[in-house]
């Protein structure tokens, strides 16, 4: 059994503008006044880049060779592919390859794209904290299926499916993606991988999303099912849905995005003769993610419309309780004007100044109305409120 190439890749969302900024980055001709040049130029450093050549194929995208023996492809719709070359063919290396495209993603051109597309919208914490799984795939040359078993065997990896034809077999794990060829061009199965590490990495962030779904949907039905809470709980929960309301907007907007990037994919896809051999098991896949976008579409358009309801219940309690303070105050301010104008009248027909007496009288009024004030503002945070509604269908 001989292994002829390591695959890893992942996918950034972004477009033909990004790749251009990406290309100027790696060239040192980027100037942006918001990014410090020394960060940048240390983190361009540690890319160790050897060489870079700007290409078209069907899609525009970067090739670019770096001096570790790590070469990698960057398209304009954001996916980027890494290789690693075997120049014996061992299987005893292949895990430290593997390592080392994982290591060199994460800890090198991660770092390098993140700080370079970092001005802009922040991201909400629920969109930025995605544990990433990235697909691997060996790419072997004349191995029998028993080989390809016990080598995803090796790496702990849950068979999912086999696929057989004349020219390769595919053995499918978790994360980990085996394909033998029989004759099949390496070019074949290079555009064949891309393909793949784009499907997963869609599905993943459809998939992402809709666990964020699942969160906010949780968090309002869980915040109603109690039927009332107390104006501080009130308080906090608004300001947590304040919050949910800018990450709807990005997830919105990034899902309605997603439509353009598979469409793209997809009549690219039909149209490559390369890929011709993997028709089959390939382009079904845009057809099922075209459903699942579709059933997210509906899914989101739903979520913030409950938010929405959520938002305005809860800031109608809020408005509530604003006005009750309000009502609080004036009474407060109503009984300060009674009170002082009777101790002047009071003090009229012998007023000599300021006495011990009218001081005396104005601090233990002022003290009255600082307790009240306090009384009340404690009262309207303890005070239950009524949060619950006609209970919504669970989705998802």
């Amino acid at each position: 059994m001989k292994v002829k190439q390591v695959y890893v890749g992942g996918w950034l969302n972004k477009t033909s503008l990004h790749l251009s900024e990406i290309y100027d980055f790696f060239l040192d001709r980027y100037d942006n006044p918001g990014l410090k040049d020394s960060k940048m130029d240390k983190l361009r450093a540690n890319l160790d880049l050897n060489e870079v050549k700007f290409c078209f194929d069907g899609l525009e995208c970067l090739e670019v060779t770096t001096k570790g023996g790590v070469d990698f492809e960057v398209f304009e719709d954001g996916l980027v592919v890494l290789g690693r070359k075997r120049k014996d063919g061992s299987e005893k290396t292949l895990k430290a390859d593997i390592d080392s495209l994982t290591n060199y993603y994460e800890n090198h051109l991660s770092p390098a794209l993140s700080e370079l597309f970092s001005l802009g919208a922040p991201n909400p914490r629920e969109l930025t904290d995605i544990k990433t799984s990235y697909p691997f795939f060996v790419v072997l040359d004349d191995a029998k299926m028993t080989d390809m078993k016990k080598l995803l065997t090796a790496f702990h990896q849950t068979e999912y499916f086999e696929v057989n034809t004349k020219t390769f077999d595919i053995l499918r794990g978790d994360k980990l993606y085996i394909i033998n060829s029989k004759g099949e061009s390496m070019k074949h199965i290079q555009r064949f991988v891309e393909e793949q590490i784009f499907l997963r990495e869609f599905k993943s962030r459809l998939h992402h999303y809709l666990n964020v779904h699942r969160s906010l949907w949780g968090k309002i039905d869980r915040a109603r099912s109690r039927g009332e809470l107390t104006g501080d709980e009130v308080e906090k929960f608004h300001s947590e849905i304040e919050a949910d309301d800018h990450t709807i907007t990005l997830v919105d907007a990034r899902i309605k995005q997603m439509g353009t990037y598979l469409r793209t994919r997809e009549m690219r896809a039909k149209n490559d003769a390369t890929l011709k051999d993997f028709e089959e098991i390939l382009l079904y896949r845009y057809e099922s993610m075209e459903d699942t976008l579709e059933y997210m579409q509906g899914i989101w358009t739903m979520t913030r419309q409950h938010l929405a309801q959520a938002k305005e219940r809860f800031g109608s309690i809020q408005n509530e309780m604003t006005n009750r303070s309000i009502e609080g105050l004036s009474v407060i301010m109503a009984i300060g004007v009674i009170a002082t104008t009777v101790q002047l009248v009071n003090e009229i027909p012998d007023l000599e100044g300021i006495t011990p007496r009218t001081v005396i009288i104005f601090a233990i009024l002022a003290s009255l109305v600082i307790g009240i004030i306090k009384l009340m503002s404690i009262a309207s945070r303890r005070r239950k409120y009524t949060v619950a509604a006609e209970r919504s269908k669970k989705l998802g």
